[in-house]
Order: structure tokens, then C-alpha cells, then sequence
């Protein structure tokens, strides 16, 4: 999953003149955020032809002051609100995606409580943005189905927030079985193991409708789908939305996540700030100042516990952030420190319990070398020339 990302021109100057090959599939049940949507409908090219369903009558007469009098070319359909967007998506849109050769199927979300508005608004910025920012934007993604045709599905990115971690989490949650169970159940081949995330989360893409045939030609009816209210995790609704890449897979086709540049480049500054703040809390908890340490913390952890039990004291050798850092672990580990150990005089202060190496006779003395890569090597020579070969490399 890690080379599959396109990030796209927010203006671009590809040219895509077969719109009559392409549909909009909108499915919107929420009325409290039409003026935002239509920002971005108003936007698609007026040749696609944009289909708007809903599961709500109520919000007809909205959809049509706010979105549907200003264009001609979109077609509203009502259905029934078992499955929602999914069966929006699968039932209703059926004949959508076996007349057109490229859909974009989109959807509203709403936050269930007042915690949770900024990061539904965050994640529903990031589908509408990545998936139909502007009429350039479309135009190049139409173009890159075009140009390369092993393309069969494009994502915008997990969302990634404050309170939603579906970006850098393993994104299964209940859902492994019932995927593996759907994808049989569809006639898909492919064989998929839970290591393998599902990076399609939530129904919102640009398709290549012959990529997810096995998918939308089953034969799926209402009643295959939980009633409402639906549950938060583990439904057929949860597995679909997950199957979507390895569907696309099976079919002999790729799955690319897509940004454009523009929000991209705001997404990589939020990312950066987050992982300083991170790093700054496991650091001053854990000792952790980097990505290494982290992979191998556990590990690490576990060779100390086996080289001092709680019952031994050890000296750490070097007396900088690093020793400090080893201090903090071995504390959490209930493994005693006698003091830190420096090579020359001028850096000890008893009075911080900074002892030269010289005055340490006893050769069975446990000691854990706690300093930057550069220096472990002159380290180890030195505690091997004194014949004190019971350390521990940090």
C-alpha cells in the first residue's frame, strides 16, 4: 500500500472530452451541509451526467432550492434507507455502473455527537477535496484512468484526525471474516491476510466499473443489509467498503490513493506538527526519540529484563540525553541505577552520581552503554581492555 499514492495537479491542464463515458453518484441524507456540497458539484464538468440519491424525502424540496435549480444535467432518486450509502451505492446505482465506463460515487457524513464535528468535517473535507475539488481536478483523473489502464480505483486518503486514527491504523476492526466471507461470496479468488489493511474506508472513489463487476452484479437486495440502527462495526456494509481494493485486485486492476497537491501539501504540515507532538510525549515518557527506537522498544525491553532483573543494579555508561533516556526505561523496569559511568575526570559530578570508569573495580559489574552510535564502538573497547565484558548496548 505504501507506493500507491498519486498526488495530482489541483489545476490541471489535462484535456478529457468523453464525459458522456462518465456518471456522479452522490448520495446525500443529511440537509445541513447542501451549500458545501454543491461547491463541489457545481464544479464537475457539465457533460457527466450526476445522479443524486436519497433516503430521505424530507430534504427533497432542499436539494432542489439548493443544488438541482442551478443544473440541468442531474437526475434525483429516492430509495430505501436499509444499507444506506452502501446499498445506495450497489442496488440503486446498479444500472449507473453497467451504462457508464467511470463513476465517482461520494457520500455525506454527519457527526453523532458535538466531540466528533470537527473530525467528521476534517474527513469529509478530505473525501470532497480529493475526489471532485474542481473541474481540472476531474479532468486529470479521468485522464489517468485513461493513460494507464491497469487503473482500476482511485481513494482519497483514510481519514486522519484528532479522534479518527483510520490513516495509520490497522483498519479491520471486526472486519476481517466478514470480508473474506464476502469476497467468496461474490466469486472473488484472491486470498487476503489480516496483515494486509484495507486501504478503502468508506465508499467514496473514482471506479473503473469493469474493475468491481464481481461486486456490483451480484445479485444484492435490501434484505442483505442490516436494519437500522446499524450497528457501529462488523455489518456486510463495514466488509464492502474494506473489499473494494482486493475486489479491484482480483480483477486484474490496481487501487491508487489520490491527493491533490494543494491539500497535500497542508496534510504533510499537519502530519509533521503531529509527529513532533508525539514524539515529544513518548520521549519524555518512554525514552523514544525515534522511529527505530520505537520498532524495536519492545525488544529492547525485554533483552534488558533478561540482562538485570529488578533484584541487580546496573551503572549506565554516558551521562547525556541518551543516558537519561536509558535512566527512564530501566525506572519503569524496576531495575536499580548505581550511577552513570564517563571515560574522563572532567565530566564527573558525584554529587549527580557521575563516576570516572576508572574508579569501578569490580570486572562482574553490570553496565549499560547508553550513548550515541559515534562513540559505542570506543566504549566497548575500552570496557573490553579493563576486562568488564558484562554490558549491555543501548
Amino acid at each position: 500500500m505504501y507506493n500507491d499514492y498519486l498526488i495530482l495537479p489541483y489545476q490541471s491542464k489535462k484535456v478529457f472530452n468523453k464525459y458522456e463515458k462518465v456518471a456522479v453518484v452522490i448520495y446525500i441524507y443529511y440537509n445541513n451541509r447542501l451549500d458545501y456540497y454543491y461547491n463541489f458539484i457545481k464544479e464537475i464538468p457539465k457533460g457527466i451526467h450526476i445522479y443524486i440519491i436519497t433516503s430521505d424525502e424530507n430534504i427533497l424540496d432542499d436539494l432542489y432550492s439548493k443544488i438541482i435549480r442551478n443544473e440541468k444535467n442531474i437526475e434525483i432518486r429516492l430509495k430505501n434507507n436499509r444499507g444506506r450509502d452502501i446499498s445506495a451505492f450497489l442496488i440503486t446505482s446498479r444500472d449507473i455502473l453497467s451504462n457508464y465506463e467511470y463513476v465517482c460515487f461520494i457520500h455525506d457524513k454527519n457527526y453523532k455527537t458535538k466531540d466528533m464535528k470537527e473530525d467528521t468535517e476534517i474527513w469529509e473535507d478530505n473525501v470532497w477535496q480529493n475526489t471532485l475539488c474542481n473541474k481540472c481536478y476531474i479532468n486529470e483523473i479521468l485522464s489517468c484512468f485513461e493513460e494507464n489502464l491497469k487503473i482500476g480505483l482511485m481513494i482519497p486518503p483514510a481519514p486522519y484526525s484528532g479522534n479518527i486514527p483510520r490513516w495509520y491504523t490497522n483498519s479491520w476492526l471486526k472486519n476481517y471474516n466478514n470480508t473474506v466471507k464476502l469476497l467468496k461470496q461474490i466469486g472473488c479468488n484472491i486470498e487476503i491476510k489480516y496483515e494486509q489493511f484495507p486501504i478503502s474506508i468508506g465508499t467514496n472513489f473514482w471506479v473503473r466499473t469493469k474493475a468491481i463487476e464481481k461486486l456490483y452484479k451480484y445479485n444484492w437486495k435490501y434484505e442483505d443489509f442490516d436494519e437500522e440502527p446499524l450497528k457501529m462495526d462488523g455489518t456486510i456494509s463495514h466488509a464492502i467498503e474494506r473489499s473494494l481494493s482486493f475486489i479491484v485486485e482480483d480483477s486484474g486492476f490496481i487501487t491508487k490513493i489520490i491527493m491533490n497537491n494543494v491539500w497535500a501539501q497542508s496534510f504533510l504540515s499537519i502530519l509533521q506538527q503531529d509527529l513532533v507532538k508525539t514524539f515529544q510525549i513518548i520521549g519524555n515518557q518512554y525514552g523514544i526519540r525515534s522511529l527505530y527506537e520505537l520498532s524495536y522498544f519492545a525488544e529492547r525491553e525485554k533483552k534488558l529484563m533478561k540482562f538485570s532483573s529488578p533484584q541487580n543494579e546496573v551503572y549506565i555508561y554516558g551521562a547525556g540525553d541518551r543516558a537519561r533516556d536509558c535512566k527512564l526505561v530501566l525506572s519503569k523496569l524496576n531495575i536499580k541505577v548505581k550511577g552513570y559511568l564517563v571515560s574522563d575526570n572532567i565530566d564527573v559530578d558525584e554529587k549527580q552520581s557521575v563516576y570516572c570508569i576508572d574508579v569501578v573495580n569490580n570486572k562482574n559489574e553490570k553496565i549499560v552503554i547508553a550513548v550515541g552510535v559515534n562513540y559505542k564502538k570506543q566504549i566497548v573497547d575500552i570496557l573490553t581492555e579493563k576486562g568488564m565484558l558484562n554490558y549491555f548496548l543501548y
